[in-house]
């Protein structure tokens, strides 16, 4: 008879527990610091590195969310290409991936090629009307075509001799002024390597017989050569 009650007693008393362990089990958690814990989601840094161009701002960002891409930083003479993950600048990072972590994103560049640009100056040698200068990198594909009313145009040259003609569209190493040559309407220019001590440079000739050669009235003498060359005449 002893042992069955204490039997039973021992029965009663887990019996009770176990309904205290299921109450507890059942009861709301009012501690409002472990409840808040469990909702509060982690966050992470994105730091822009922009490598000498202007500041960008970091971001934090939610665990598993993504950052936003930045407006493209500047930097003077530099073309902006890209974010990467490494200093080295290998990997480039996009901005569809989850941030789980603190990051660094390093700013890509490119050096731009600048264009170097020269002054062209025209000068027109007394005839046509004045053509403004001009900057670029290399003479014009089409050089001007300047008119006068009593002299035809007949090139342009890079020096005041007229001796070195103008090549249109040639790369340009420095300052440069181009001289104009003309010749009078209705003359022609020819070219006579002879002692030619009677006629007039730049001016029109009366027919003139020179050695072998008979120089008309119609004709611009350009320059005369000290030099004779004529095999002939000796």
């Amino acid at each position: 008879m002893k042992k069955r009650k204490v039997l039973i007693g021992l029965l009663a008393a887990s019996a009770m527990l176990s309904i205290a362990s299921c109450k507890t089990n059942d009861e709301p958690n009012d501690d409002p610091n472990q409840n808040q814990n469990e909702n509060e989601k982690q966050t992470y840094t994105v730091t822009f590195n922009t490598n000498g161009g202007s500041a960008v701002s970091e971001q934090k960002i939610e665990t598993g969310n993504k950052a936003t891409k930045p407006s493209d930083p500047s930097k003077t003479d530099y073309k902006f290409i890209g974010w990467y993950t490494d200093e080295a600048l290998t990997k480039e990072f996009s901005f569809d991936t989850a941030i789980t972590s603190n990051i660094t994103l390093y700013a890509k560049w490119e050096a731009v090629q600048l264009e170097v640009t020269y002054e062209i100056n025209y000068v027109l040698n007394g005839h046509g009307e004045a053509i403004d200068k001009t900057t670029a990198a290399s003479l014009p594909a089409t050089l001007p075509t300047p008119t006068d009313e009593n002299y035809d145009f007949l090139g342009w040259y890079t020096d005041e001799a007229l001796k070195t003609p103008a090549v249109a569209g040639s790369a340009l190493t420095g300052n440069i002024t181009l001289y104009a040559d003309w010749i009078r309407k209705g003359y022609e220019r020819v070219s006579y390597n002879l002692l030619a001590d009677d006629l007039t440079v730049g001016k029109p000739a009366t027919e003139t017989i020179v050695g072998n050669y008979t120089i008309s009235g119609n004709t611009e003498v350009r320059s005369r050569s000290k030099n004779y060359t004529d095999s002939e005449n000796p």
